[in-house]
C-alpha cells in the first residue's frame, strides 16, 4: 500500500470545467479501489491518496495534485481511519430517485472548504474509486436513470468512475450526518 499527502502549493487558476477534466484524467489512471481521504487531525486538515503499489500511482498522485494547485508527497504514516466509534458509507435503497443536482461541476475549492469546516478532529470522509467494470452494471445504472427520465446526468459520461463514500466520526449518526452534508 502507498499513501500520498497532497499539501496546498498555490492557488487554483482553473474555471470548474478545467478543473474537472483535470482531476478526471489523473483519476482515470488510479488503480481500482484508490481512496482518497481527507481527515481532520490535531495538524489540520489532511488529504491522502491512498492506493496499492500498482505501477504509475506515483504519477496518478502527482497529477492530482497538479490539478488541485498542490504537492504530493508519498508518507510512511498511516492514519488508522477505524479507529473511531461511528462509520457510515453512503448507499442507495430500493425505490430511491437520483437526483439532477449532484455535486458534478461544482467548485472544487468551495466543496473542499465546506467538508473543512464541517470536520471536527479525528473525523474523517474517504472517496473510493474504480471503474464501471462490468457491462451489466453499466446498463443497470443506465435503464435506473431511464427509468426516472433522467437523459442526462454524470454518470452516463464515457469512463466516468464508481465511487462508493465513507465516513468516521464519534458517532454513526455523526458519520451519516457528514455522508449526507458532503
Amino acid at each position: 500500500m502507498r499513501v500520498f499527502q497532497f499539501t496546498k502549493a498555490g492557488s487554483m487558476q482553473l474555471s470548474s470545467t478545467d478543473l474537472e477534466n483535470a482531476a478526471a484524467s489523473a483519476v482515470a489512471g488510479a488503480a481500482n479501489g484508490a481512496t482518497f481521504v481527507t481527515l481532520r487531525s490535531e495538524r489540520g486538515l489532511e488529504h491522502l491518496f491512498v492506493t496499492d503499489d500498482a505501477p504509475g500511482q506515483n504519477g496518478v498522485a502527482f497529477s492530482v495534485a497538479r490539478a488541485i494547485a498542490g504537492r504530493s508527497d508519498e508518507v510512511d504514516e498511516v492514519p488508522d481511519l477505524l479507529s473511531v466509534p461511528g462509520l457510515a458509507v453512503l448507499q442507495f435503497r430500493r425505490g430511491t430517485t437520483p437526483l439532477q443536482d449532484t455535486q458534478s461541476g461544482a467548485d472544487f475549492s468551495a466543496l473542499s472548504r465546506i467538508i473543512g469546516d464541517m470536520l471536527t478532529p479525528g473525523e474523517w470522509l474517504a472517496v473510493s474509486v474504480r471503474e464501471a467494470g462490468q457491462r451489466w452494471e453499466v446498463r443497470a445504472q443506465s435503464r435506473w436513470l431511464d427509468y426516472h427520465g433522467m437523459r442526462t446526468h454524470h454518470s452516463r459520461k464515457s469512463g466516468a468512475p464508481v465511487a462508493a463514500f465513507w465516513a468516521g466520526a464519534k458517532s454513526n449518526d455523526r458519520a451519516r450526518e457528514i455522508l449526507l452534508r458532503a
